[in-house]
């Protein structure tokens, strides 16, 4: 047969299954008929240059971009460890985003959202969909103010993630309406009633919202002066929360089809009681006639660490009630360790990510008490295990990991709770100087078949840590070493250049005691893309010129990007060309 006897259908399913520079460099230009699959492809997929090396990103954007800017309606742009500065990169090239007449969703990761930017983004009058994650926005507070009533005066924009830092920890509410807003999350900053209010106020055809909120006050609050029919679905975050402020919100949305509420209190050192079943009832009952959904997940300490047994029980009691098993047939599950801690959640439990420990007990609603087991919706997962404490048995299991971390003193029998490693694409180790590992991590990453990303949590200050650099797997590139090694020397990084890891690294995460060995490692690591390093010997001020990115400088090839993190200046991001 023939290639182009292949029906289109069939080739628009293997373009989705190559990144963009493949198909830019491979299909382009071969014949009319692909290059017109390849438009089609492009008006309904993403343009994505997520682990593209410099060299090709650099030219995509000379050869490539200017030739498809109008059948580009999705883009996406990272500076994060992988592609370090792509966007600057983009914008050296004489590309512009309003240049994209087409451009419906744009996504920006990690980005610097400097002043320049603001006219763009006043520009993108098709955008519907707008991504800001892990950005920061480092001008003064007129222009992020602009910045801000920017993005609500884009007449389209229907939906909006926001994760923006701002300069010296401002708080920048929008001071204009947005007509066309009906979805927004807003991260990173931490909103009080006053504020909340103000942005439902310039955001009217709100349906869905997802917030970090701070609920510690206990004075008194103001009732809202608006109500929000369009409300259906709401999403609160936040480390505490008192009755009498959730009230207030929740009685402005009465035709709220979906709740849901994550509270993390295991750092506050609040002494109100937790929020149990019958408070809740009380609200729903009260405010929420057509609540359909409810969530909830609640990480506490019990204020009482003794007979811990009875507090559970007390606690789920509450939620026993005909309400809870009859009307809504909602079930809950609580588990607690001997220390206090605890986390009481909704079944089945839809949130992301999950912590759960050797020591930890659990008991639900369940009939008969039986223990809800299948974790189907957790992609992140941290499993702890306490050599001093007994192990309680649980049929608690999760097939869907793709973020795990671990202690190497889990026994196989704790970590054969993984129904599905071979999911795992990212794995970080949790070594201290008392481990003492019950598992062989060769063995262990044997059975990850797609593992990418390879790292170590602050505490890994093992003695037998250089054993780790003899481990071996074809598909790891990304190496986390920031702390496995306090700074690492010449010699250890020798044997790092010397490791298999080492050697098919693409993207490192590492701290070095001299500033001598970083031309070594970039000269002789032959496959590494990106370096995000921390020096011993750099003597940054912000005062001062930055005498080690210039040194950098003229040490390095001049086709690599060299830049120090704006927010974490210890951080030097090398994106090497």
């Amino acid at each position: 047969m023939i290639l182009e006897d292949l029906p289109n259908e069939l080739f628009i399913e293997i373009f989705r299954c190559l990144s963009t520079f493949d198909l830019l460099r491979s299909v382009y230009n071969l014949n009319f008929r692909f290059n017109q699959l390849l438009f089609a492809h492009f008006r309904t997929s993403t343009i994505d240059f997520r682990s593209i090396a410099l060299r090709d990103f650099r030219l995509v954007c000379r050869e490539y971009l200017p030739l498809i800017v109008n059948q580009i309606t999705s883009l996406r742009f990272s500076n994060d460890d992988n592609t370090p500065q792509q966007m600057e990169v983009f914008l050296e090239h004489g590309l512009a985003l309003h240049q994209l007449p087409n451009l419906q969703s744009l996504s920006l990761y990690a980005i610097n959202l400097q002043e320049a930017m603001l006219p763009t983004i006043s520009q993108l009058r098709s955008l519907n969909r707008l991504i800001l994650a892990d950005c920061y926005l480092s001008c003064d507070q007129n222009i992020s103010q602009n910045f801000i009533d920017a993005i609500w005066s884009l007449p389209t924009l229907t939906y909006s993630y926001l994760n923006i830092s701002f300069k010296e920890n401002r708080v920048i509410l929008p001071t204009v309406r947005s007509v066309s807003l009906k979805f927004l999350s807003i991260w990173s900053i931490t909103y009080d009633q006053m504020q909340f209010n103000t942005i439902c106020r310039h955001t009217p055809c709100l349906e869905r919202c997802s917030i970090l909120f701070n609920m510690d006050s206990p004075d008194p609050v103001d009732p809202f002066q608006h109500e929000f029919p369009s409300m259906t679905r709401f999403s609160l975050h936040l480390s505490h929360i008192e009755e009498n402020h959730l009230e207030r919100i929740l009685q402005t949305m009465l035709n709220l089809r979906q709740l849901i509420v994550d509270i993390d209190s295991l750092d506050s050192h609040s002494s109100s009681p937790i929020f149990n079943g019958y408070q809740w009832e009380m609200i729903f009952r009260d405010y929420l006639p057509h609540l359909q959904v409810f969530r909830l997940r609640m990480k506490f300490y019990f204020q009482n660490g003794h007979d811990l047994d009875r507090q559970v029980a007390d606690l789920l009691r509450s939620f026993r009630g005909r309400f809870w098993l009859e009307e809504r047939q909602w079930l809950v599950q609580c588990q607690w360790d001997e220390e206090g801690q605890a986390c009481l959640y909704t079944l089945p439990y839809r949130f992301a990510d999950f912590q759960t420990s050797s020591s930890m007990q659990c008991l639900s609603t369940c009939p008969n008490n039986e223990l809800f087991s299948s974790f189907h919706y957790v992609d992140d997962l941290l499993m702890e295990y306490h050599v001093t404490q007994p192990e309680i048995v649980s049929s608690i299991r999760f097939n869907n990991v793709k973020d795990l971390s671990i202690h190497p003193s889990i026994p196989n029998q704790f970590l054969s709770r993984i129904s599905q490693l071979e999911k795992v694409t990212s794995l970080t180790v949790c070594i201290t100087d008392s481990a003492d590992a019950n598992i062989d991590l060769q063995t262990l990453l044997n059975r990850m078949p797609n593992l990418s990303s390879f790292g170590f949590n602050p505490w890994s200050l093992h003695p037998r840590r250089l054993s780790l650099l003899r481990l071996t797997h074809p598909r790891i590139s990304l190496l986390d070493l920031r702390y496995a090694w306090q700074h690492l020397d010449t010699d250890e990084c020798t044997m790092l250049l010397q490791s298999p890891l080492g050697k098919q690294c693409e993207v490192l995460l590492v701290r070095v005691r001299k500033r001598d060995i970083i031309p070594d490692l970039i000269n002789n690591m032959t496959n590494l893309r990106a370096l995000n390093l921390q020096s011993k010997d750099d003597p940054f001020e912000e005062t001062n010129d930055d005498e080690f990115v210039s040194w950098l400088q003229q040490q390095l090839p001049s086709t690599c990007v060299i830049n120090r993190d704006l927010v974490y200046t210890t951080d030097i991001h090398i994106w090497i060309g």
